[in-house]
């Protein structure tokens, strides 16, 4: 049985079901880590390869009714996008949009 859950001073960490909860684990198999810069239910996640000198629209499955926050690199976020900036490096960006307003 998996530890799902950990607490140490300052932290708390919850992973994906099937995987110990611990500092080790990568954000990906997480669902929930205090140092996170933004907290509450996620939304949308996902990965997309970015192109320098290019702008990358990230379409959200549906609308939401408000801005949402977001997280991923430099860039703006609508109702129904994230738009990463053209003068991000080539890279791949994991971004996540959380259930929570701006």
């Amino acid at each position: 049985m998996t530890i799902r859950f950990t607490e140490t001073a300052g932290r708390i960490i919850i992973s994906k079901p099937g995987y110990e909860a611990s500092s080790a684990l990568p954000d990906s198999l997480k669902i929930f880590d205090s140092n996170w810069g933004a907290t509450g239910m996620l939304a949308f996640r996902g990965a997309a390869q970015k192109i320098l000198g290019q702008q990358l629209v990230i379409p959200f499955p549906f609308p939401l009714h408000y801005v949402p926050a977001a997280e991923g690199a430099r860039g703006s976020v609508t109702n129904s996008s994230l738009i990463i900036d053209a003068d991000v490096p080539t890279r791949i960006i994991n971004w996540r949009v959380w259930a929570i307003s701006q």
